[in-house]
């Protein structure tokens, strides 16, 4: 089993899921896959990772990163504004 399996295997335990359940690892993205979703270039993504600036929480699953869906969907919540709001 790989860094990553086990990763995400941890992860999915940790939110008691189990894996005989389903695969633990649908719920990890690809730097791509969150790119593609929030209109942005994975360079962008990236950047924002070498530089500790904001974005999405992230996972190192060997020489891998992955995104939570959780965490992805929780960083744009964070960023939600309201009319008037700066």
């Amino acid at each position: 089993m790989n860094t990553c399996h086990r990763t995400a295997r941890a992860l999915a335990l940790s939110q008691g899921h189990h894996p005989a359940l389903g695969a633990a690892h649908t719920d990890l993205l690809t730097t791509g896959q969150v790119a593609d979703f929030l209109g942005m270039s994975p360079r962008t993504l990236a950047g924002w990772r070498a530089r500790r600036w904001g974005g999405p929480a992230w996972i190192k699953c060997g020489s891998r990163v992955r995104y939570r869906k959780a965490d992805v969907m929780a960083w744009l919540e964070a960023g939600k504004r309201q009319g008037g709001d700066v």
